[in-house]
């Protein structure tokens, strides 16, 4: 799901989601302005920006929702894919950010600095 979508056909759904992602971004730039951003990847913005731009539509969605905390129930509830057919999905996102679950939240923040 993304922005416009929430703002083509909104319902409570899509505003929670809108409303978590603004969120998410606020404290990432709150973050960058106190210099506290902590990067254990020593990671420019520009660089993770690209590894997000190389995803797929698919991966940017699961990597999405893994950055915004969601469960893997609730992503693949959200995507209507089976559990594990998300599997597949996170293994791919892990292996083009070379990093692990956790890191996918970080490289995602950390690429939101880029924009």
């Amino acid at each position: 799901m993304y922005w416009q979508d929430v703002l083509a056909f909104p319902d409570q759904k899509s505003i929670v989601y809108l409303r978590r992602s603004i969120f998410a971004y606020e404290r990432v730039l709150i973050m960058a302005k106190k210099k506290t951003f902590n990067n254990p990847f020593q990671m420019e913005p520009a660089e993770a920006k690209a590894m997000v731009d190389s995803l797929t539509p698919r991966e940017r969605q699961t990597a999405e929702h893994i950055a915004l905390g969601d469960s893997q129930a609730d992503i693949a509830k959200e995507l209507g894919i089976s559990p594990k057919t998300l599997d597949i999905f996170r293994g791919k996102v892990k292996k083009k950010f070379k990093t692990t679950m956790h890191g996918i939240g970080r490289v995602w923040f950390c690429a939101m600095l880029a924009e």
